[in-house]
């Protein structure tokens, strides 16, 4: 469908801001690893090192130690510790593919076991899916990895090798 600038053959902000998307698009894998990695990384520290009478309230509530018989405070220590190196290995960009799998997936899981609208963690799942597809970007160790193993470019098409003149 056309937009107003297309119909009036104007884009002001087109032409000025065409080198600015073109960065962005060229770097959203980075973009939303480091996003997310430090998200995640943050909730570990704010919600469960510091803040864990909170978590604890909610392993209680959902009587989440018939699951895994353990303490409340065994529950908010491990789930502290996996999204603390989940959100880790997202920001070094090391196997980003396979840690935004698992994310997907424990997010979906956790989506049906506590009923909660998935409305408002859509951005989430969005990104998750992007680093699935689009891989961890040029800035990351998986990026390192493929150059040294294989002479890869980048990880979008890892197989793709460089061309020397």
């Amino acid at each position: 469908a056309p937009c107003t600038d297309d119909i009036l053959q104007m884009d002001p902000l087109g032409r000025l801001l065409a080198p600015l998307w073109k960065r962005v698009r060229d770097h959203t894998g980075t973009l939303l690893r480091l996003s997310l990695g430090c998200t995640m990384l943050w909730l570990a520290v704010t919600e469960k090192a510091m803040n864990p009478r909170v978590c604890e309230a909610v392993v209680i509530d959902f009587d989440l130690q018939k699951v895994i018989p353990v303490s409340s405070a065994m529950w908010v220590f491990t789930v502290g510790v996996i999204e603390f190196a989940v959100g880790l290995v997202l920001v070094l960009g090391l196997f980003t593919r396979t840690w935004s799998i698992v994310a997907f997936l424990v997010l979906t899981l956790s989506f049906f076991y506590f009923k909660e609208e998935v409305a408002g963690h859509v951005t989430f799942f969005g990104a998750l899916m992007v680093l699935m597809i689009k891989g961890a970007g040029d800035w990351s160790c998986d990026s390192l990895i493929a150059r040294r193993s294989r002479g890869a470019i980048g990880t979008v098409t890892p197989y793709e090798t460089e061309v020397t003149p």
